[in-house]
């Protein structure tokens, strides 16, 4: 089913009327931050539920319950508090003739979207990173992930259609750029439930290792296939710029966004971690040659390969590294390996019908040259 036309959208608390009685629809990151706005700030508003299809466990007094429970409550609107409110859209038009409007995304996640101001002053690093980019295609990528972050809802709506449009086509997230060839070290910075080390095994020569770290290895999977492989070694300790302890969100609710927390930041799920960089580790190790880093370290990107600049120097390895965490991420990290490395060859890859999932890869000349460019393009 197609949206015939955009959906009203709340831009500002002072838009949700006196005492209105609301539901929340899609539990996360955002509908948490929402509703702990409205407890704040719009203390009249009765939050009479949260709405989840998916099943997902929230400690909360307020009931959960799923779309087709909805007609059994009384309401006055339903705000849609989640990224994916194309797919929430599409689903509430085929219930009730309910009210509802999809909350704006930088009400939801403020760390995600730039302002008017933040995209003028910013313009010169986001043309500086594309230009590290090769062929229209990937340019044209990377400035409509880019144009998702903006407050105008519009462009959300292009990605999710791009995505859409192209799913088929589209490589494995984190290999789609990367030249498979027998890896002897994969150093994977995130495993969260092991789905991805799964895939990497196949592409380690038949002494190599991987090194796995993830201070929340409790998400594996029940039998991820390789809990007694001798190729795969897993750490509890989170990869940083040098070593250290450090305060963890364990996110019990929604353990993919489990992550460091900010100096000063506190939640109720903390507990402190041990850390280390890659280039401690690499030399702890004596490991002889790192082939493909991964990371997918909910925000601490940036930091970790602060800590690997000797490794990525000495080493040269294939790089797939998540840059959407931040949205300052979209640049600081690309500009940040340019500077630092010189002959690599760049992509972008998407692999989400939202602003999540984007990837940075980084290719080394010498190994593109040899094997041939296989860089894509679908826009």
């Amino acid at each position: 089913m197609i949206l015939n036309k955009m959906p009203s959208f709340l831009t500002s608390l002072d838009q949700i009327h006196p005492g209105a009685r609301v539901c929340l629809y899609g539990i996360g990151e955002g509908c948490l931050h929402f509703l702990h706005t409205l407890q704040t700030h719009r203390q009249d508003v009765e939050i009479v539920c949260l709405i989840d299809d998916s099943h997902k466990e929230v400690t909360t007094s307020i009931p959960i319950v799923s779309s087709a429970e909805l007609s059994s409550f009384d309401f006055d609107l339903v705000l849609v508090t989640s990224a994916y409110w194309v797919d929430i859209s599409k689903k509430i038009v085929t219930l009730e003739n309910f009210e509802f409007k999809v909350v704006e995304s930088s009400l939801l996640y403020k760390h995600m979207i730039f302002d008017d101001d933040e995209l003028c002053i910013r313009e010169e690093q986001f043309s500086q990173t594309s230009a590290l980019l090769t062929g229209n295609s990937q340019k044209s990528l990377y400035a409509l992930i880019v144009a998702s972050r903006k407050k105008n809802p519009e462009y959300q709506q292009v990605l999710y259609d791009f995505f859409h449009a192209n799913r088929k086509t589209m490589g494995r997230e984190y290999l789609e750029y990367i030249h498979p060839e027998a890896f002897s070290t994969i150093i994977e910075g995130g495993v969260f439930d092991g789905s991805d080390t799964g895939e990497f095994i196949k592409l380690l020569a038949e002494d190599g290792t991987i090194y796995g770290f993830d201070p929340n290895l409790t998400s594996l999977n029940d039998d991820p296939g390789f809990r007694q492989n001798p190729k795969v070694r897993l750490y509890p300790v989170a990869l940083w710029n040098s070593r250290a302890t450090l305060n963890f969100f364990s996110n019990a609710s929604n353990r993919p966004g489990a992550r460091i927390l900010a100096d000063g930041e506190t939640v109720a799920e903390m507990r402190v971690i041990s850390a280390i960089s890659i280039d401690e580790f690499i030399e702890e190790q004596s490991i002889d040659k790192v082939d493909f880093i991964k990371l997918d370290v909910e925000g601490a990107e940036l930091e970790v390969l602060r800590g690997a600049v000797a490794t990525l120097k000495n080493h040269r390895p294939q790089m797939a590294i998540c840059i959407y965490h931040a949205k300052e991420h979209l640049f600081q990290i690309p500009l940040y390996l340019d500077s630092i490395l010189e002959n690599y060859h760049y992509h972008i890859g998407h692999y989400s019908p939202t602003f999540w999932d984007t990837v940075w890869y980084a290719v080394p000349d010498e190994i593109v040259g040899c094997i041939g460019d296989n860089s894509k393009g679908r826009l």
